[in-house]
């Protein structure tokens, strides 16, 4: 998604964004927040990708494991990138009134330090995106199996 041109891009979040709106289980809901997410494009909502991820871990039984957890970082690196978005724009209101500079050089440490936190939970987001992608190749896999199994049974 982050890679591709924007007419891909555009592409990838409508496509997610039907697939939820047809189907508005956890699987689908989930793929769409991440999209929502991820930066890098111009349909990112940050705000909206953390209003579906809450809903989804306030219903923890209707996920598998790895997305429960993979909802769970992406919710946390979240809140952590809006609370920090809403603390630097408090912070430079305060700093252009009261022309602190030293305010705002401390926010932008933090926010640099956040960014830098914010790309290491990205990696682990996509670790754990590939777990669940093959956790699911192996259940469809076994899915396709068992009527073959079944049928040489008999």
């Amino acid at each position: 998604l982050a890679a591709g041109d924007p007419a891909e891009q555009a592409e990838i979040v409508n496509s997610a964004r039907q697939a939820y709106e047809r189907s508005p289980g956890s699987g689908a809901q989930l793929r769409y927040a991440l999209m929502l997410a991820t930066p890098g494009h111009a349909s990112r909502d940050a705000a909206q990708a953390r209003q579906l991820l809450r809903a989804l871990s306030a219903q923890p039984e209707a996920l598998a494991p790895v997305e429960r957890a993979v909802t769970l970082l992406e919710l946390a690196r979240l809140d952590r990138e809006l609370g920090l978005v809403g603390d630097n724009e408090r912070l430079q209101a305060l700093v252009l009134n009261n022309a602190d500079q030293e305010r705002l050089a401390a926010a932008n440490r933090r926010l640099q330090s956040t960014l830098e936190e914010n790309a290491r939970l990205r990696h682990q987001v996509e670790e754990l995106q590939a777990k669940l992608d093959a956790v699911v190749n192996i259940e469809r896999n076994l899915t396709e199996r068992k009527p073959n199994t079944e049928g040489r049974k008999k």
